[in-house]
């Protein structure tokens, strides 16, 4: 089992992102459990994506509507720090937290604590935010 993080990639290597949402079909998510260990992947891996680390689920996963999103998903979805680094988010992938929630989309939420990250990650997140300063 994988998940691929995309843009958000740098604030879960940052260690700052704890939840993500995923618009999966139910069988999918039945698939996922707590406890359970996951490869996480920068990108998917049919587009060259890397490994970058591991997590374990917290919980099984739920679904919940965006307007039902807690303040605190903010924080743990990334977005604050991806806020703090507005040259890591590339053009057109910002998220508005305010809109997200009035979107009021049905959507599965994975909790998540950070296993491993793997070194290249870190390596890859130094030389972007280098590249940017």
């Amino acid at each position: 089992m994988i998940i691929v993080f995309g843009w958000t990639w740098p604030a879960l290597v940052a260690g700052h992102k704890t939840v993500t949402r995923r618009g999966w079909k139910p069988e999918h998510a039945a698939k996922f459990q707590s406890g359970q260990v996951i490869d996480v992947y920068d990108r998917s891996p049919r587009a060259k994506g890397e490994k970058i680390g591991e997590i374990a689920l917290t919980e099984k996963p739920y679904l919940e509507n965006t307007g039902s999103m807690p303040d605190s998903d903010y924080q743990q979805e990334g977005l604050e720090w991806l806020d703090r680094h507005p040259d890591l988010i590339p053009p057109g992938c910002r998220i508005d937290f305010k809109r997200w929630r009035e979107a009021k989309e049905d959507l599965y939420v994975v909790r998540f604590a950070l296993k491993e990250v793997y070194p290249h990650a870190l390596q890859k997140l130094q030389d972007k935010m280098k590249r940017n300063i």
